[in-house]
């Protein structure tokens, strides 16, 4: 087999949490699991204990025609979330001041009608939208997926768990109760990256646009994995 090119990914936030290539193998068959943070990874990877299998590179083993599964998310909401997750990493330690960061920005946003020229963004935001990625929570889905040619995705909502449950039991006869155990929910009201992600979201007439071009690889790459028009 050809050994596929390896991507420059010169552009992408260099971090020690994502190793291209990286995710787990099925212990016989041709079958990988890519984890994707942001997306049920945490979850996924207890489901992996469960199966146990093994730690594995699809670019060092050159195996990007393998069945390659993975949980891939709404780009836009991913980053809002993502973002509440970077600053919540950063400076948890100072969560009153991010509240009073985002109570001015809400201020800010009040006394601007306009908010659709860019120049009446706050500073912040422009650096939030248009400096990603900035770590492996905001960094592009596709990139965890690169070159990988044969993909199932699971899309990340409200019935995850059946539908992986469901898979595992029909594809490979796995009889393990996964929809008993849902992903949770770790993003508590009161901490940053819930009050970060609530304001994102309240502002998705401005960012968004800026969001789909910075991550059109990822909105293509969900549209067509989940067959949808984001």
């Amino acid at each position: 087999m050809e050994q596929k090119h390896k991507p420059d990914i010169s552009r992408l936030w260099p971090h020690q949490s994502h190793t291209l290539g990286f995710c787990y193998r099925h212990p016989e068959q041709q079958i990988q699991f890519v984890t994707i943070p942001k997306c049920a990874s945490t979850w996924l990877k207890d489901i992996i204990r469960l199966l146990q299998w093994k730690p594995h590179n699809f670019v060092d083993k050159d195996t990007y025609d393998w069945t390659t599964l993975a949980i891939v998310r709404d780009p836009w909401d991913r980053w809002c979330s993502g973002m509440g997750e970077w600053l919540h990493r950063r400076f948890n330690r100072h969560h009153v001041h991010i509240q009073s960061f985002v109570d001015h920005m809400i201020k800010y946003n009040k006394r601007h009608t306009n908010h659709l020229n860019e120049h009446e963004w706050h500073w912040i935001e422009m650096l939030m939208a248009q400096g990603s990625p900035h770590d492996e929570h905001t960094e592009m889905q596709s990139a965890y997926l690169t070159n990988c040619t044969n993909i199932q995705a699971f899309n990340f909502g409200k019935t995850l768990a059946k539908d992986v449950h469901r898979h595992f039991k029909t594809q490979y006869k796995l009889s393990n109760d996964f929809h008993a155990m849902p992903p949770k929910l770790v993003r508590a009201r009161h901490q940053i990256k819930d009050v970060l992600y609530r304001y994102l979201q309240s502002r998705e007439m401005v960012l968004l646009p800026h969001i789909k071009q910075v991550y059109k690889r990822d909105f293509d790459l969900y549209n067509t994995l989940m067959g949808t028009n984001k």
